[in-house]
């Protein structure tokens, strides 16, 4: 394995930035005592997010249900209605127009099945109108409609071949899963944690009202009262690349997994869900990075936390740092380095972090410096 690793411990103020079903924040159990929990899902939706900001969309993906809406953009002399038909033809299966699941392709495939469908619209074309014809005579003469006609087997094998395709950014990162074709399943490159808080933390309600503008003197002016509940906490939060399935995922442009993997590390650690940020504006970067790029297994060091940290003068913050160099140093002791290990660590300078001294960590001047380290360390074995 050519890994990377991203560990980081961040404070977040009061916020509410995932949360559940009901609105709270969403939670685990760990430790025996209730944490703050943000999901892997919203992380990785918010790089995903990220991505399409900084990247030309010939590199991304497309996640959607709307896939004739999609070609549309490619064939736009053909009908919405017709492309929903012309897209059963080849092998989808549509409900009111739109795919029945959410489908995961690069806007290269995207461009492509479009130029396939261009290329046979003939055929297509007069089999979509021979199934109408065929319909429209059942129904005047009060009998069952028939078989649909089908497109010759070729042309529906060759979409199919077009969807084990997948060079795209996000899909190498993220992984994608067809149920209805297995053989475009896509490792994902990137394992991406649940953060959850480093201490016991539960959900706080706001209570608030929502004035009336033009009540008059003396009467209530309060319009709508309504309760929101929100959270603090000190997360750590990890994730692991491997950058050997990246590569593959991309067809072996290493290039591009270069880029893409020194994207998802900034991305990860700049980067936070989004949920109800216009309440709470709890826009933080973390307070201690550690990036380590290796040729070994990975290795989580949430295990340092199921001793919930208990907070000090300075807060959760320091005392969760110390906590994580603990417990890297005790991995360390009882398993070993692992194989061409590179460690970088940046903390905010007025936390005076002291690093353990047969720790194998190197302190970088910025994180950048950090990120160009371990990326190189990672992508010239």
């Amino acid at each position: 394995m050519n890994v990377l690793e991203i560990h980081l411990i961040q404070t977040v103020p009061a916020a509410n930035l995932n949360r559940d079903d009901a609105g709270f924040p969403k939670q685990v159990t760990f430790g025996g005592v209730p944490r703050i929990r943000l999901s892997s899902q919203s992380q990785k939706y918010a790089m995903r997010r990220r991505f399409r900001e900084q990247f030309d969309r010939s590199k991304l993906g497309v996640r959607t249900r709307q896939l004739a809406r999609a070609l549309t953009e490619h064939l736009p002399d053909v009908e919405l209605g017709v492309l929903e038909e012309a897209l059963e033809l080849v092998g989808f299966k549509l409900k009111k127009g739109v795919l029945d699941t959410l489908i995961f392709l690069s806007w290269g495939q995207v461009e492509e099945l479009a130029e396939l469908l261009r290329a046979n619209w003939g055929t297509i074309e007069q089999t979509i109108m021979a199934n109408r014809e065929a319909q429209v005579k059942a129904e005047e003469g009060g009998k069952k409609a028939p078989a649909k006609k089908s497109l010759p087997k070729g042309l529906v094998d060759e979409v199919q071949r077009l969807l084990l395709k997948a060079k795209a950014g996000d899909i190498a990162l993220f992984g994608r899963m067809m149920a209805s074709l297995p053989e475009g399943n896509v490792n994902a490159a990137a394992h991406v944690a649940h953060a959850f808080s480093t201490h016991a933390a539960y959900p706080e309600s706001d209570y608030f009202i929502t004035s009336d503008d033009l009540a008059a003197d003396g009467e209530a002016t309060a319009g709508m009262i309504g309760e929101r509940s929100y959270s603090a906490a000190t997360l750590y939060r990890y994730a692991a690349v491997d950058y050997t399935e990246l590569v593959r995922g991309l067809e072996g442009d290493q290039a591009l997994a270069a880029e893409f993997l020194k994207a998802f590390v900034e991305a990860f650690v700049k980067e936070l869900p989004g949920g109800m940020q216009s309440s709470h504006a709890a826009y933080t970067l973390p307070e201690a990075v550690l990036l380590v790029a290796h040729a070994g297994e990975p290795r989580s060091l949430a295990g340092a936390f199921d001793r919930p940290v208990t907070a000090g003068e300075g807060g959760y913050t320091l005392p969760s740092i110390r906590a994580l160099l603990r417990r890297w140093q005790d991995l360390e002791t009882m398993y070993g380095s692992r194989p061409a290990s590179t460690a970088r660590w940046v903390a905010l300078p007025s936390l005076d972090v002291r690093l353990p001294d047969d720790a194998g960590i190197v302190a970088s001047r910025s994180i950048e410096d950090a990120m160009q380290d371990v990326v190189n360390a990672v992508t010239r074995r």
